[in-house]
């Protein structure tokens, strides 16, 4: 047997190891899947059904997904289904979650007809989700996204960054808040179902056209009148807007209350922009 020879079978062996050890791995990695969702399923509240069609482990990719998700709660009308879930990441610390990294797809909330029908849908709109958070003792809450939406209705956008807590100080405080809306039919309906389905959208900017007059006549600030402003453009034409709470220096959640609306704009660094149709 020629040297070349002998490197070609030591490294067909390697190749036989490597691929046995995936193989062990991904069955490892499978079980123990299983054993983690049979045991939250058994954790859940008794009132509480839940089924899952199958469960499936990815070594390669670090990820575990749910197919077939659903739940309901005894003797409610109302109920959850998800076509597939991929957890990426989950950690528990003394029963609070410390990371979340998630994606479902064809989430539906089953509601009565009557309920969907108030609101101008005949079917349950088939949702996403997509969430990614961590919780650290050094770092505070992140929440890094959270997308949540459906083609027929709307999307939403968000992300939160929470100061960590010290010695004697409230838990967390709020360094940065952003939420992006995109509106599809939910912003129009929802006012028809409210107002008749005759609802005008003239109706809603007059009445921030007068709100606007009555902020400039009592001297309100720059910022409060442009949030305003921009509520109205998208009052007049539904489509996207973006809330951001970005204050100067990190606010506690408890002072957020009590903070006086004279400076609410500034102190939390609060601004709306509407990006357009």
């Amino acid at each position: 047997m020629t040297s070349l020879q002998r490197k070609l079978v030591a490294l067909s062996v390697l190749v036989i190891v490597a691929l046995l050890g995936l193989l062990c791995a991904q069955v490892w990695a499978q079980k123990k899947a299983e054993r983690l969702v049979a045991q939250l399923v058994d954790s859940a509240p008794r009132e509480a059904r839940i089924k899952v069609g199958a469960v499936r482990a990815n070594v390669l990719h670090g990820s575990v997904t749910l197919s077939g998700v659903k739940a309901a709660v005894a003797e409610s009308p109302v109920s959850l289904e998800a076509q597939q879930i991929v957890i990426r990441d989950y950690e528990v610390e003394e029963g609070l979650p410390q990371a979340l990294d998630l994606s479902i797809r064809g989430l539906s909330l089953n509601l009565p007809q009557a309920v969907l029908a108030q609101v101008g849908y005949e079917t349950p709109p088939l949702l996403f989700v997509d969430l990614d958070f961590f919780r650290e003792k050094e770092r505070g809450f992140i929440l890094r996204r959270l997308n949540l939406g459906s083609p027929q209705v709307c999307d939403i956008e968000a992300q939160l960054s929470l100061a960590p807590f010290s010695q004697g100080d409230p838990p967390y405080s709020l360094r940065y808040a952003s939420v992006a809306y995109r509106d599809h039919s939910f912003f129009t309906q929802m006012f028809r179902a409210v107002a008749g389905r005759d609802y005008d959208p003239a109706i809603g900017t007059r009445e921030l056209d007068r709100i606007i007059a009555g902020a400039r006549a009592e001297g309100k600030g720059e910022r409060p009148l442009a949030a305003l402003a921009e509520l109205r453009k998208f009052a007049e034409k539904p489509g996207q807007i973006r809330f951001t709470l970005h204050p100067p220096e990190a606010v506690p959640l408890q002072q957020i209350k009590t903070i006086s609306p004279e400076v609410f704009f500034d102190k939390l660094g609060v601004t709306i922009e509407y990006l357009g149709v």
